[in-house]
């Protein structure tokens, strides 16, 4: 095999490498107009219609200004790391709660935060809360510059930017991940864009380039460019505006061994810390009336994160963390010895086990973290009360609160508490009720009044049974918030426990999953095609740089029930068959 072929196998594909001052030198000024010409043209005719895009004039009164100005702040932090079709109805609900600043700055952390669930990313939350606090603290108006908006938490050189060019026509650029893919294949830039100064030159090209007449409109049309056309892993060249004088493209066509997806290079990431926890979710049954209005139903322990670091301030399970992979004893151990000292909670002496079951694992994935969760139920009916379990509220290290069960799924969860939630669900709660009926019955330091309440509960079952509305079915997820939230992180999460591969990208835009990656030094894609949605025919494709081997297959689900676990499962199983990944099971 030649050294060239060697280098392309093992996915080191030669870019040609320029030199750094023509990689980085200026538009020329010819190069400057039919950019700002072409693509404002393009925006003109093809832009998406999105509901925080509107027309901004000059001539507006100063509340307009102000109200569509926080209307783009919001949708610019919600639009970080977040597609564009999960993020509208996000927006939209936002909006009705919140429809000013004003409104803003009277919410709560916690009302915030359950606005938001879903969203991840939670510290944009918070400060967008903090953000619009100064604001009214400083007088109550947006700055219209985008230095001033600089000094405001949480917004930094992009969304100043975009705040300022959008809703104030300050002549500023924004540059976000999409920008520098465009500016890097017009100018062929062959260096590594993490770099401060290559980061620093991709914004003194965007400011050359900014329209000095309609700056908003020039940077959201460089942004929607780099979303819809100059996509990672499949760009449309032929239908692009700036085509004629990107470079990257030029030189593709001149050296086959180049292609425009080759700009800008890829930066291998830093390896994810593994973590490990023990998750339990602990449902507190036959609870005195004094814990809620409506004892009859089960109660749940949410603990709150820390002010500061991941997930700050979000409410989740009780969790301990584990040194690594670990049997159930040894965790159901460190649960125990938690629940002891934050709850006083002792299994063995304070209270009935009444039913204690693991119910899964997951892996969630942060940015830079890959925590692997176990999760077990374990129902609790107290012995002698809770006096214990409410004193341990004057804990100072340990915020807690009880949650009916009937309110745990209209609450406003991170995702990993809501996959744990579902999780439990599945569980038998008959066996719940027959165990706590057994527990009460031959516990020997129940009370007098617990005796009498177990044949109370004993007898219930002879009483005719009511009627139950049925609960109402939450509404199904649209293909693009499907995608977003349960597929690409769980198939992420499957790569990523692969140890052949690496450089691991997974995308959905126009109703089409793009994967990457780089399997024993062999480069892959892979697309899987949905035309018409999560109905229909639906198709596959994979590709490899070593071979140039293509195959495309036709898939047909039962269209009624299509879920994420679908298209997971058919993912896998056609990456498997090629030897990508292990087996698959049903």
């Amino acid at each position: 095999m030649s050294e060239k072929k060697r280098k392309m196998a093992h996915g080191e594909r030669k870019v040609k490498v320029r030199d750094i001052e023509d990689s980085f030198s200026s538009f020329t000024i010819e190069e400057t107009l039919k950019l700002r010409v072409g693509l404002l043209n393009w925006y003109d005719h093809n832009h998406r219609e999105l509901p925080w895009r509107k027309t901004f004039k000059e001539e507006e009164k100063e509340e307009e200004l102000q109200k569509n100005a926080y209307g783009v702040w919001v949708s610019e932090i919600m639009l970080q790391q977040t597609q564009v079709q999960t993020v509208i109805p996000y927006y939209n609900r936002w909006m009705l709660k919140w429809p000013t600043i004003h409104h803003l700055s009277q919410a709560s952390l916690e009302e915030v935060n359950e606005m938001w669930a879903g969203l991840g990313y939670y510290r944009r939350a918070r400060f967008l809360l903090e953000g619009a606090k100064q604001v009214i603290a400083e007088g109550g108006r947006i700055p219209k510059v985008a230095s001033l908006l600089r000094k405001i938490p949480g917004i930094g050189d992009y969304t100043a930017g975009a705040i300022a060019s959008i809703a104030f026509n300050e002549v500023v650029p924004v540059v976000d991940g999409n920008v520098v893919r465009v500016i890097a294949r017009l100018k062929a830039v062959s260096t590594n864009p993490k770099k401060s100064v290559t980061v620093k030159r991709f914004w003194e090209l965007a400011a050359e380039a900014v329209d000095p007449l309609r700056p908003g409109d020039f940077n959201q049309a460089l942004m929607e460019l780099g979303a819809t056309v100059c996509t990672p892993l499949n760009p449309s060249c032929s239908s692009c505006p700036a085509s004629e004088i990107c470079q990257a493209l030029s030189i593709s066509k001149c050296d086959s061994s180049i292609a425009v997806t080759d700009y800008p290079i890829k930066v291998v990431k830093a390896k994810q810390r593994r973590d490990f926890s023990a998750v339990c979710a602990v449902e507190l049954i036959g609870l005195d009336t004094v814990l809620d209005e409506n004892p009859s139903t089960s109660k749940f322990i949410l603990v709150k994160r820390p002010d500061e670091g991941l997930l700050a301030g979000l409410w989740e399970f009780p969790s301990a963390p584990l040194d690594g992979e670990t049997v159930s004893s040894a965790r159901r151990e460190a649960v125990n010895q938690f629940l002891k000292k934050a709850f006083k909670i002792d299994t063995k002496k304070t209270c009935n086990i009444v039913l204690r079951e693991d119910v899964g694992e997951f892996v969630h994935i942060f940015s830079h973290i890959r925590l692997k969760l176990y999760v077990e139920l374990l129902v609790l009916q107290f012995k002698g009360g809770v006096d214990g379990l409410l004193k341990s509220q004057e804990n100072e290290t340990t915020t807690w609160k009880f949650v009916d069960s009937n309110s745990l799924s209209s609450m406003g969860l991170t995702s990993s508490v809501r996959k744990i939630v579902s999780k439990f669900k599945t569980s038998n709660r008959n066996k719940i009720t027959r165990f706590a009926v057994q527990e009460s019955s031959t516990s020997t330091t129940a009370s007098a009044e617990t005796e009498t309440k177990t044949k109370e509960i004993k007898a219930a079952p002879k009483a005719e049974p009511t009627q139950k509305k049925p609960l109402a079915k939450a509404p199904a997820k649209s293909l693009p918030q499907m995608m977003e939230e349960d597929v690409i992180p769980s198939l992420k999460a499957i790569f990523e426990a692969q140890e052949d591969l690496s450089d691991i990208e997974l995308v959905f835009q126009d109703n089409k999953l793009e994967g990457s990656f780089v399997n024993k030094g062999y480069p892959y894609s892979f697309w899987a095609f949905f035309p018409t949605g999560l109905t229909g025919p639906k198709g596959f494709s994979l590709s490899s740089y070593n071979s140039g081997s293509s195959t495309i297959e036709p898939f047909l689900v039962d269209e009624k029930k299509i879920t994420a676990r679908h298209i997971i499962f058919w993912v896998e199983k056609r990456l498997a068959a090629q030897g990508i990944i292990p087996v698959w099971k049903e």
